[in-house]
């Protein structure tokens, strides 16, 4: 699971320099995993509130899945780790993993939009 978030990040890492982000697109790859994070955890919020789980639960599974959201921030761009990882990611810089790359990128924020809104059509019924 942790390699699987690294790649997510280098992935994003890597297309917002593509796309022209020169200064600093670990900031953008550390708003998108931030907006995917948070997409999952109103997801989370949905499929509680469709079984009817007690409040107190609801809020203690909120404030859990809610740190990796205003933690991931350090976790990421802190100095040492950030570059330690650096180097076991860079063959995503190549040409042969851009597409890759950017289907990953789309994959994942439609499915977590999609769970979002499939959580959200069962909870109305």
């Amino acid at each position: 699971m942790n390699y699987f978030i690294w790649y997510l990040f280098y992935s994003a890492y890597w297309s917002a320099y593509e796309l022209g982000e020169k200064d600093s697109p670990q900031v953008n790859a550390n708003y998108l995993l931030t907006i995917i994070f948070g997409v999952n955890l109103f997801t989370i919020c949905q499929l509680l509130s469709l079984f009817d789980i007690k409040l107190p639960i609801f809020y203690l599974v909120i404030i859990c899945a809610g740190i990796p959201i205003f933690t991931n921030r350090y976790y990421f761009l802190r100095k040492n780790r950030y570059k330690e990882k650096f180097n076991d990611f860079k063959f995503l810089k190549t040409q042969a993993y851009k597409k890759r790359r950017y289907l990953l990128l789309v994959f994942i924020v439609l499915c977590s939009v999609l769970l979002l809104a499939l959580a959200g059509i069962l909870r109305m019924n």
